[in-house]
């Protein structure tokens, strides 16, 4: 029960993939669950792919990178509007595309993502 109320569906409420990452020399997992890989795209962008996809493609996500540690300008983007023929939202069920940004994209040493949806 919820803090002593009505029931809690957990497995509504748990993140269904999430890693950390290191871009700045090829896409490194550092920790994960769910997640097959980190797949270096191009400078600072990345497909992370799940090891069991999502049950749709309407799932959400939160992002964090150090793209620029020095100014703590941390920016990101996950819409590439297809560029690599991804979707509009740069997802599917099998992976999300992720950049690092700062005045342009570039590799990061510390990258974050959290998915929360339904699996397959």
């Amino acid at each position: 029960r919820g803090e002593g109320s009505a029931q809690t569906s957990i497995q509504q409420g748990l993140a269904k993939s999430w890693a950390a990452g290191d871009n700045s020399s090829g896409s490194t997992v550092t920790d994960s669950v769910n997640v097959a890989s980190l797949t270096d795209v191009a400078t600072g962008k990345t497909n992370v792919v799940y090891t069991t996809a999502m049950g749709n493609v309407n799932y959400s996500g939160s992002y964090y990178t150090n793209a620029n540690a020095g100014t703590g300008d941390y920016n990101f983007s996950n819409d590439y509007g297809g560029a690599f023929g991804i979707g509009p939202n740069g997802r599917t069920t099998a992976l999300v595309q992720l950049g690092a940004f700062d005045d342009a994209f570039i590799d990061a040493t510390h990258n974050d993502v959290v998915i929360m949806g339904d699996l397959a």
